[in-house]
């Protein structure tokens, strides 16, 4: 299994990252749509090299980006693309492990796995594409694979509740509670 480091140069003077994985066949990876869609170059690093890419196909609904590489990039240490296993096969409790590269300056694209369950088979207002997981994120996890304990891709890292926006409607901190 990879899963890969985004770099996105939004601008000249601009630079985000975020994450994502090798997905279906050589050369295609999956991440989420606003990791890429403000970029004006896209880059993969695979093995510490530098791959441009550019975005084949955009979700904006479900936020999901399917990337292939531009030709000159080394596909053969990619191994097996991760195996999505089948929709509403997500229970309530089970576990979830989210691979990525947050904070990317800090762990200096070293990965990092957040481990933690499924907080409910759907998103916020009920949701049918969202589960709500229990798994840290961070700045630099979207678009990072969330899998199951088979190693079976169950979801991708999407967003965090805003804990201040739960706080000012709720009245209540939103702690441990993240979309894929």
């Amino acid at each position: 299994m990879l899963f890969i480091a985004l770099a996105v140069a939004a601008s000249a003077t601009t630079t985000v990252s975020g994450t994502g994985f090798h997905f279906h066949r050589p050369g295609l990876f999956v991440t989420n749509n606003h990791v890429v869609e403000r970029a004006d170059e896209l880059y993969v690093s695979l093995d510490g090299q530098a791959c441009p890419a550019r975005v084949l196909k955009h979700d904006d609904a479900n936020d999901l980006a399917l990337l292939t590489l531009e030709s000159g990039c080394a596909l053969d240490e990619l191994g097996p693309p991760l195996v999505a296993r089948g929709l509403g096969l997500s229970r309530m409790g089970e576990t979830s492990l989210v691979l990525g590269y947050p904070l990317a300056e800090t762990f200096e694209l070293n990965p990092v796995a957040s481990e933690g369950m499924v907080k409910s088979v759907s998103g916020l207002s009920g949701n049918p594409t969202r589960l709500t997981i229990s798994n840290a994120l961070l700045p630099g996890n979207s678009g990072g694979p969330v899998i199951d304990g088979e190693g079976r891709l169950m979801g991708v890292a999407v967003a965090v509740a805003n804990p201040a926006y739960f706080y000012e409607h709720q009245g209540t901190l939103a702690t441990s509670l993240n979309f894929a």
